[in-house]
């Protein structure tokens, strides 16, 4: 969703960072999920407690990318308010999932 934005408008050089920006974001916050559900899997035997404290800084860890991504369409004064609608909509969506399995991580007990 977010490198299609390059598509649909003549963008400027910082835009183009600022997306380029949001995707690296983007991929490191799903590489941290895909951790988390990985580690998920495995949460039993004497360290279940150091393993839930994994999860709950790897996805704290992609909440940090998404916010990164939408703070720099605000630091980077991008004026295009298609590109900053589109990006930060799809990104608060993503936080917003994000946040709710913080709160269900938060919630395990074990």
């Amino acid at each position: 969703m977010v490198s299609n934005v390059s598509k649909l408008a003549v963008l400027s050089s910082i835009e183009v960072a600022v997306i380029e920006d949001c995707i690296d974001n983007v991929k490191g916050s799903i590489s941290e999920l895909q951790d988390s559900l990985n580690e998920m899997g495995q949460l039993s035997g004497p360290d279940v407690e150091f393993r839930v404290a994994s999860v709950k800084t790897w996805v704290s860890a992609a909440l940090t990318d998404e916010t990164t991504c939408t703070d720099g369409l605000s630091a980077k004064n991008v004026n295009n308010a298609m590109v900053k609608n589109t990006i930060s909509e799809y990104i608060l969506n993503l936080a917003q999932l994000t946040r709710n399995a913080l709160a269900l991580i938060n919630g395990l007990k074990y």
